[in-house]
């Protein structure tokens, strides 16, 4: 890593062996050597200023540190030294920002430890472990380090920045506006954009060198490849001769559920008469289903267990069914994502169908194979799935086991 990118700089540290000796949330963490604690944490300190000089891009008031403790302390109180926490990535590694301010009082501390003098919360920094800035390695997707950039001039990234303050904040007004500001400079292709509280995401089309530039933006949170359905599905051939000549009316009071796939195919025998509404997300696409996953998948919400079904020749209905095509299809007639980011469509199919019919569930058949769960970061998906059922107060049914690899890659 240091040989990759020679501004980044690390040297081996002697353990001052912080120990706890009782209480909760670190309250009794003590140190050996508190001196010399505070001396290695003012290295680091330097080490990541310099690192953050040579960023590029955003504002010098938005400097994301990286805080690994060596125990567990309570969130709330590492604020008392001057930085704002804005998120944990697990028990022991919390991300804050920082502005001049902020790590001057922060530095001032750190010189007081250093001398000897006394300070306010001392635990809290002896159980800081280390300081570091958000890399170019932090940045890269699991798919980015499983496959690397595509080897085409142009192609497509997302981009995610961190989310500081609400949607409509002054803070996020100008994370966005100096994000837009940075692309255009940079000649980079914005094909779609995603600003909620939760959620800042940019779909992108750039060259090598640009894609390199963006893993040292330093508010760039994470770089990705576009998600990959990895959809596959076969269907059940049967004679429609055995087929239901008449099916039966499916009342105007029963439960909606709404597909969000590539389509349905309104006109298929099973499913006349229970489709409701049938909407295209998909720009110049109109909502038909052009691969037959949407339809497969519309079959299975309606009917359950469709071996049963056809064994006992019984297919009476107590659902309807919304489509929201929110798939598209490539050369091979595979169902693939398209140009925006699934995040928007997803917003506005799922959006639309609540205020229209007030439908509160919902099935996501799909998923994404450049994001297998590592236990880690949230994905853009999870973010917007999960506002919306909060918001919303609906129920998304969303796949699971799409992930065909034997491995995930720690590289």
């Amino acid at each position: 890593m240091a040989g990759a990118y020679p501004h980044l700089t690390f040297s081996k540290e002697i353990p001052l062996s912080p120990r706890r000796t009782g209480g909760s949330f670190g309250s009794s963490v003590k140190c050996n050597n508190p001196q010399e604690h505070g001396k290695k944490l003012q290295r680091e300190v330097e080490t990541f200023q310099e690192t953050i000089a040579s960023q590029l891009g955003g504002d010098p008031s938005r400097n994301l540190i990286q805080i690994r403790l060596s125990e567990k302390i309570n969130f709330d109180e590492i604020s008392k030294h001057g930085i704002s926490i804005i998120a944990q990535q697990d028990e022991l590694l919390y991300l804050a920002f920082a502005d001049e301010q902020q790590l001057n009082e922060f530095n001032s501390r750190l010189a007081k430890l250093s001398n000897g003098d006394y300070i306010i919360y001392p635990h809290l920094l002896y159980a800081i472990d280390k300081i570091d800035t958000w890399s170019v390695t932090d940045r890269k997707s699991w798919a980015i380090n499983q496959f690397g950039f595509p080897t085409i001039e142009l192609f497509r990234l997302d981009i995610e920045l961190w989310p500081i303050g609400d949607a409509n904040s002054a803070d996020r007004v100008k994370l966005v506006s100096d994000f837009d500001g940075w692309l255009v400079d940079q000649s980079m292709l914005q094909l779609d954009k995603v600003n909620r509280d939760s959620l800042v995401m940019y779909r992108v089309e750039v060259t090598l060198e640009q894609a390199e530039n963006l893993l040292n933006h330093k508010d760039v949170r994470q770089v990705d490849l576009p998600p990959r359905t990895g959809v596959e599905f076969s269907q059940l051939n049967v004679d429609v001769n055995e087929m239901p000549v008449n099916l039966n009316d499916v009342s105007d009071e029963a439960s909606l559920i709404c597909v969000l796939d590539s389509g349905i195919n309104t006109n298929h025998i099973l499913l006349q008469g229970a489709i409701g509404d049938a909407q295209s997300f998909i720009d110049s696409e109109d909502e038909s289903d052009q691969v037959g996953h949407g339809t497969a998948v519309a079959g299975i919400a309606l009917f359950g267990d469709l071996e049963e079904r056809i064994e006992a020749n019984e297919w009476n209905r107590e659902l309807r069914i919304l489509s929201g095509k929110v798939l598209t299809k490539n050369e091979y007639n595979e169902p693939v994502f398209d140009e925006k980011t699934i995040e928007s469509t997803l917003f506005k199919a799922i959006t639309y169908f609540y205020e229209e019919y007030g439908c509160r569930i919902y099935n996501l058949s799909l998923g994404n194979l450049n994001a297998p769960y590592e236990k880690a970061h949230i994905s853009g998906i999870a973010v917007t799935l999960d506002e919306l059922v909060r918001k919303l107060d609906i129920l998304i049914t969303v796949s699971s086991g799409n992930y065909n690899g034997t491995s995930l890659s720690k590289s």
